[in-house]
């Protein structure tokens, strides 16, 4: 599973998911940082990846706006 941790995500949480042997590319790391979520989400659709964030605005894609009915918020 590879992840794409936006970047409000507390970097104790990458880094702790990295040894955990888990696939982490950390937003800022991409060039992404300050992009808009509907950016950062596309670029997860193109490269498969799962988006961790502790933004509620994604949710909020996902509830009301353009994910409707495609994606999960944990």
């Amino acid at each position: 599973m590879k992840l794409l941790a936006d970047e409000n995500l507390h970097w104790g949480i990458i880094q702790g998911l990295r040894k955990a042997k888990f696939e982490v590319i950390f937003v800022p790391e991409i060039g992404l940082a300050g992009h808009k979520d509907r950016e950062i989400l596309e670029y997860a659709e193109k490269n498969d990846f799962l988006v961790i964030s502790g933004d509620k605005d994604f949710g909020g894609l996902i509830e009301f706006g353009i994910l409707w009915g495609i994606g999960k918020v944990m």
